[in-house]
């Protein structure tokens, strides 16, 4: 069965949408920059549309969703590696940390939030390293044609002030 790419975008837009004031999604990303992979805060283009009282960002194309279950019994070490594919990921439960092996920097990458991965073979030549918690699940989204979504750009983690909690409340 297919989903559209509107059913994703308010999906995930419910997870880890930004501070609304500001009308745009802000996404922690892992990038390539002069060869060595890197964390950026962007900030996407387009402007969140409001569908029927809900607050919807465009997410871009989407191609060969994954969803994945790290093993239950011990945290996965992924080694030194880049971005398989240019994509969106999304940890649905459990958290992973990420390291860079040219840098001092730490990714803790936390659920039900959205990221984005761009630091494949071409822009990071040792890329970096994940470590999953046990039993994790996540979803993976490579963007169509590896088009990346236009965006700008910030060096470092989105701040907490542009992200909010995810919302685990009960109907």
């Amino acid at each position: 069965m297919a989903f559209s790419n509107w059913f994703v975008a308010a999906v995930l837009v419910s997870c880890t949408s930004s501070a609304l004031a500001r009308n745009a999604l802000h996404i922690t990303a892992l990038v390539g920059k002069d060869m060595k992979s890197t964390v950026e805060c962007w900030t996407l283009a387009q402007e969140y549309v409001n569908v029927r009282g809900m607050d919807v960002q465009q997410l871009g194309d989407l191609s060969k969703v994954t969803y994945t279950e790290m093993p239950k019994d011990k945290d996965f070490n992924q080694g030194l590696y880049t971005a398989p594919n240019l994509q969106y990921f999304v940890i649905l439960e459990g958290n992973a940390t990420i390291t860079f092996p040219t840098s001092e920097e730490v990714l803790s990458v936390k659920s039900g939030r959205l990221y984005a991965a761009t630091d494949n073979a071409e822009t990071s030549k040792l890329g970096h390293i994940t470590v999953v918690r046990a039993g994790s699940r996540l979803l993976q989204f490579p963007f169509k044609d590896g088009v990346i979504p236009d965006h700008t750009a910030t060096p470092g983690e989105c701040e907490s002030a542009e992200l909010s909690e995810p919302r685990h409340d009960e109907l």
